[in-house]
């Protein structure tokens, strides 16, 4: 996420590492550590978008993960659901720069994947 943006509207470092514990897929309290502007991503989407963030946490936790591969599993989920907003045109907080078609095109040849706004917040 770019985020020149953010320092209009907040002084903390939004690459801080911040760890918060979630449910997991069992109910089980689980640490994700993120970067602190994807923990201002997570609540905003919460307020403004209606997202269940418990469900939304729960599909990342659908196959075994290690604690390394768990931060950033969650972290690039929360980043394709964010390109997926751009793509369908919903708001985005106004601390996050839009992203681009080559930010986009980045994402999907890094994990072979199609950004699809279609899929936005699927099985939440």
């Amino acid at each position: 996420m770019f985020h020149e943006a953010w320092y209009k509207h907040y002084k903390e470092d939004p690459e801080e590492k911040i760890g918060k514990y979630v449910e997991g897929i069992f109910n089980e309290k689980v640490l994700v550590i993120l970067p602190r502007i994807y923990w201002t991503y997570v609540d905003w989407i919460a307020e403004h978008l209606k997202v269940d963030v418990p469900a939304f946490f729960k599909q990342c936790e659908a196959y075994p993960l290690t604690e390394d591969e768990r931060h950033e599993v969650y972290q690039n989920t929360l980043y394709k659901n964010f390109l997926q907003c751009e793509k369908a045109g919903l708001k985005r907080p106004e601390w996050l720069n839009p992203a681009t078609k080559a930010e986009i095109e980045a994402f999907e040849d890094r994990f072979s994947v199609k950004i699809d706004e279609t899929e936005l917040f699927r099985n939440v």
